[in-house]
């Protein structure tokens, strides 16, 4: 009877939620169970976003728009994973290119309270532009406390390039663990540049894991 179950506290549906992050579809059925319970059910659905595979590209653009036209649904979103973007390539059915983490991939700008982003089989834009277009998204997320880069590759054929998005002043992240894996891209040189850009986000810096296949590519990192 939800005439009587409404009269209940509402973090007792959000503790509902909590437990049913893991089913999505249920998680649905709740949000169009009523209005009292919609805002719970979101908490739960966007807390925890995975963008990958060739349908990745259009989740990223359906969740752009949504969360253009309402701010605070990025704002719930906590951990962000990024892997093996896919793009199918024009006039060419059988051909599929990688597609770069970009400042204009999401607004990142409206992540506000991510705490976690995961970047996973990624190939990034050749050059410079690569490690800038990383280095534009960390800044744009205050509270980013986990960094994972794992098997992350540059100067690799990915269709076509496209400038990157301005997203503004930059901010200060609060990075607390920063994880990089295998790949073949200049690490050191992201770490350079966020350095430059963000010194103080490694201030509360409490862990770094660097793993590669061979030692020469790890000392970069030092």
């Amino acid at each position: 009877n939800m005439t009587k179950s409404s009269t209940l506290p509402l973090d007792v549906f959000f503790h509902i939620t909590e437990e049913l992050e893991d089913g999505p579809t249920a998680l649905r059925h709740i949000a169009l169970t009523n209005r009292c319970l919609l805002s719970c059910a979101r908490s739960g659905l966007y807390s925890s976003i995975t963008l990958s595979d060739t349908s990745g590209l259009l989740r990223a653009k359906r969740l752009s728009r949504t969360i253009r036209a309402e701010p605070k649904l990025g704002a719930l979103i906590k951990s962000l994973r990024i892997s093996e973007l896919m793009c199918q390539a024009p006039y060419d059915s059988g051909y599929f290119y990688g597609v770069p983490p970009t400042p204009d991939l999401l607004p990142f700008h409206l992540l506000p309270n991510l705490i976690t982003l995961d970047l996973h089989s990624l190939a990034l834009r050749q050059g410079p532009q690569g490690i800038d277009d990383l280095v534009a998204i960390v800044g744009a997320l205050p509270w980013l406390e986990t960094l994972l880069c794992d098997t992350l590759a540059q100067n690799v054929h990915h269709g076509p390039e496209e400038p990157g998005m301005h997203l503004g002043p930059p901010c200060h992240p609060v990075l607390r663990e920063i994880v990089v894996k295998d790949g073949s891209w200049s690490h050191w040189t992201f770490a350079t540049q966020l350095l430059r850009s963000h010194p103080r986000s490694i201030e509360r810096l409490e862990h770094v894991t660097v793993s590669f296949p061979d030692r020469l590519s790890a000392d970069g990192l030092a």
